[in-house]
């Protein structure tokens, strides 16, 4: 069984440590790969503050790292500082995307990624020299706790643009953005506003951040009703400026207009007939980060017989609501989430499956304590949270994985 963790589901403020407190291994840029005979050869710049660089960390997934809030299968390790890898143990698929993290001595990496690159693995296709060995544009991905990005080009966006705004059916919304997005979970029930012609407010039950788009599932909406979506000054791209906040909207593309749908959301339907079983023991622990906060940790129970399409976590607002931001692969039995806030915390877990189906919700919560230690080694609470049945909800996540050679032992 695989373990994700959730490198950024909650969107922190960084802490001004002194560098030479904090001096964490330099970004990976220069990313390059050759696929040949079943093997593939990648390489990399060598970074300049090469004294902080012990070796790196190669992730690589079946999906793109950048286009997927930095979610991967899996990672391998280099025997020393040299820029090169050969990866031999991979996942079967037709394409393979790779990125690279440099680790120091205390086993400190790179805050964040900067580039990934695409490999081809169709042994029988015929590829051109850019496809077989290419060299990604620098791309911003996500940090341990806030957005950054090394993109500098006199050309690029300053703002995030909302580009349209899309009916699915009586209770869901589309909204596109000229670029991935996200909010501050704390900060969501007050991210989009929606109100009908006469002012009236639509009320909202659901967000899910996928890239560029954000899912609303909402009250029903009257059929033919002209609605008004206001985005507000919380969402933002995940991508940086040079003062380290994200980019902000744009002030004259943030709103957008619909009809509203009369057509049922048959994706929000749960098939009574067959229902999948739900998760069991969930449980999570906590530690001190040592900046005032917590890294929480969920694990859970799923029979290995069920095909599932993957499962969706939720973290649980204080208003009733929930934040989906993300899937989490039908592997996975772990994830961990950086950055919470002293206080409650809750998170629900439920099994979905290809054709629609999806199990009760579970939710369990946790209490953090509100002064966690700044300094010293990091406490694990163990399980603390009572468990409780509800009804179906929705998931969420940034993780990051284990090496498959740990698991073992691990699990």
């Amino acid at each position: 069984m695989r373990r994700l963790f959730l490198r950024c589901a909650i969107l922190t403020v960084t802490l001004m440590w002194p560098a030479a407190v904090i001096a964490e291994p330099p970004p990976v840029t220069g990313l390059a790969a050759r696929y040949e005979s079943g093997a593939i050869r990648i390489n990399w710049d060598r970074p300049v503050a090469t004294d902080t660089v012990a070796y790196y960390h190669v992730y690589y997934s079946r999906r793109s790292i950048v286009e997927n809030s930095g979610q991967y299968d899996d990672f391998e390790t280099t025997v020393s500082s040299k820029p090169e890898y050969t990866l031999t143990t991979y996942p079967s698929s037709d394409v393979l995307y790779i990125a690279v993290l440099a680790v120091d001595d205390e086993g400190e990496e790179s805050a964040y990624f900067t580039e990934e690159v695409r490999v081809n693995l169709k042994e029988n296709e015929e590829l051109d020299e850019d496809e077989k060995f290419e060299e990604s544009a620098s791309s911003p991905l996500i940090q341990a706790s806030n957005f950054s990005s090394s993109s500098s080009s006199s050309i690029t966006p300053t703002t995030v643009r909302l580009l349209a705004a899309q009916p699915l059916s009586s209770t869901g919304v589309i909204l596109e953005f000229s670029e991935p997005v996200s909010v501050d979970p704390q900060q969501a029930v007050s991210a989009f506003n929606i109100t009908d012609g006469s002012g009236n407010t639509l009320v909202l039950r659901r967000l899910t951040f996928q890239g560029t788009k954000v899912r609303i599932v909402t009250m029903p909406q009257q059929p033919e009703m002209t609605y008004t979506v206001r985005v507000s000054d919380v969402v933002k791209a995940r991508r940086t400026g040079p003062d380290g906040a994200g980019i902000p909207l744009d002030p004259l593309a943030r709103t957008a207009s619909f009809t509203g749908n009369g057509e049922a959301d048959t994706g929000e339907t749960v098939m009574e007939q067959e229902p999948l079983p739900a998760v069991s023991d969930l449980q999570m622990s906590f530690e001190a980060d040592g900046e005032g906060r917590y890294t929480v940790t969920a694990t859970w129970s799923y029979p290995e017989e069920i095909t599932i399409a993957g499962f969706a976590v939720d973290q649980n607002m204080e208003d009733g609501g929930s934040v989906r931001l993300d899937a989490v692969s039908p592997e996975v039995r772990t994830v961990r989430i950086p950055g919470v806030q002293p206080g409650t915390f809750g998170l629900s877990v439920r099994a979905e499956s290809q054709d629609g189906r999806t199990s009760v919700t579970v939710t369990s919560t946790i209490d953090l304590p509100i002064s966690p230690p700044t300094e010293g080694n990091l406490t694990d609470s163990g399980p603390i949270a009572l468990l409780a049945l509800m009804g179906a909800g929705a998931g969420a996540g940034w993780w990051r994985a284990r090496r498959k050679k740990r698991q073992a032992s691990a699990e």
